[in-house]
């Protein structure tokens, strides 16, 4: 929700708590990915954070096409 409301630190802030209750960490990390795409408009920059997502689970599927599309 913050994220659509581009309430950037909020989302962060967010998926941080979530992660640090136990949250699934691909998915978290899946989300602060997409946080960072929304803030930054170099696609260059946003090959980095689609990498930990798949270093937490290497078939999250949403992470694997967000990673392709970011390397075309």
């Amino acid at each position: 929700m913050h994220l659509g409301q581009k309430r950037y630190a909020d989302a962060r802030t967010d998926l941080r708590r979530a992660l640090d209750a136990g949250s699934d960490p691909a998915l978290v990390y899946y989300n602060l990915a997409l946080v960072s795409l929304e803030q930054h408009d170099r696609p260059r920059r946003h090959r980095r954070p689609a990498a930990p997502p798949l270093k937490a689970n290497a078939d999250h599927k949403a992470a694997r096409t967000l990673l392709d599309r970011l390397q075309r």
